[in-house]
């Protein structure tokens, strides 16, 4: 018997090549040499997609060859793009010095979130192991192969081996400021600690898919392709409010409140304005003002036709929950006529006409002259 590494003996014979072959029957006539013969072992080669998802689009080679790969791991080759296909085993000899294989990169291979470099594009038998796949190239170590079929023929099994795609994830500010710009993960994987954001008067509510509504992402969330994310602001700055109301010394007049607010953030939403009582120092709310969306500034005018000492206070919310409290100065409303039974009347002389100084009950005077 005899033994080759990576072929398979076939028996002797009486010349290196071709020759007769000579068995345990074959009758001696003198001395002879005898020389064993050898088949080189073959690697029959079966491609998988490992998880991609095979199409009916075939891979152009040229333009008479098209290869497709079936669920089966075997390649189906044409010579026309719409023909019909047939198995085509690429097979490898362990004598061979090269081989060419079926490009992993073809377009009726894919897998999301994956993509396959030529360098590196097949794995052996599902191990880490991984060979060039270029159709035109030799691959760079055969003995990943040979080592396969060193004892017999065997199939050699080679797996698209993806790699995994990394994306990005873009920071916008969205009227903040972000403390990086982006951030890279892999497809499936959770995109990790994001980044934090700043903005003078507003509380960082955390990154949406858009600039207003939109989904929350968070450390948690899973990348499946680049992402822009927006930071979300809360307002956290109070409107602004002025308010004046006349007549402020006693009068017999309506009194007029004015209420001047505005928030330009997140706008103003509710404006309530309460009379406090002189006599009760109690607040009743009188008036509220309400405004839709984006009105950012607005005038207010109350008028009071009651009577006595006012003092008003007004409430402004904006659209976010923020107060605001101004109170205003006192007016004074006097609608009641006087009261004859508390006059003074003062003779100034002779020739001078009496003075009448009349009094309301609440002491306040009034006076004037008449004649007798």
């Amino acid at each position: 018997t005899a033994t080759r590494t990576g072929y398979t003996f076939e028996g002797w014979y009486t010349a290196k090549s071709n020759g007769s072959e000579i068995t345990k029957n074959t009758i001696c006539k003198g001395d002879k040499t005898v020389y064993a013969h050898w088949t080189a072992n073959k690697a029959t080669i079966h491609y998988y997609s490992n998880g991609g998802t095979i199409s009916d689009s075939p891979h152009k080679v040229d333009d008479n060859l098209y290869y497709k790969i079936n669920n089966e791991g075997l390649v189906k080759r044409c010579d026309t793009k719409n023909g019909t296909y047939e198995t085509y085993e690429k097979s490898f000899n362990y004598d061979d010095t090269s081989i060419n294989l079926l490009n992993a990169t073809t377009p009726n291979v894919t897998k999301t979130g994956y993509h396959v470099e030529a360098a590196t594009a097949w794995k052996i038998n599902s191990t880490s192991s991984t060979i060039t796949s270029d159709e035109a190239t030799a691959y760079p170590d055969l003995k990943k192969i040979k080592s396969l079929i060193e004892d017999g023929n065997a199939t050699v099994n080679l797996y698209v081996n993806w790699i995994v795609n990394t994306y990005t994830l873009t920071y916008d500010g969205n009227g903040g400021t972000s403390n990086k710009t982006n951030q890279t993960a892999n497809y499936d994987s959770a995109w990790g600690t994001l980044a934090t954001a700043t903005r003078t008067g507003y509380t960082f509510e955390g990154w949406y898919t858009a600039p207003s509504g939109g989904s929350q992402v968070t450390a948690d969330t899973i990348c499946y392709g680049n992402q822009t994310v927006y930071a979300h602001w809360r307002d956290v700055t109070p409107p602004s409010a002025t308010i004046s109301a006349t007549p402020t010394s006693w009068k017999n007049e309506n009194g007029v409140v004015t209420i001047n607010v505005s928030d330009y953030e997140s706008g103003l939403y509710t404006t309530t304005l309460y009379r406090k009582d002189s006599v009760t120092n109690t607040y009743t709310a009188i008036k509220t003002w309400t405004e839709g969306a984006g009105v950012t500034a607005k005038t207010y005018t109350y008028t009071d036709t009651g009577e006595g000492q006012y003092q008003y206070t007004v409430i402004v919310k904006d659209r976010w929950g923020n107060t605001v409290t101004k109170e205003s100065n006192k007016i004074y409303i006097d609608r009641t006529a006087p009261d004859a039974s508390n006059s003074v009347i003062k003779n100034m002389g002779e020739y001078d006409a009496p003075v009448a100084t009349l009094k309301n009950a609440d002491g306040r005077v009034n006076s004037e002259s008449f004649g007798l």
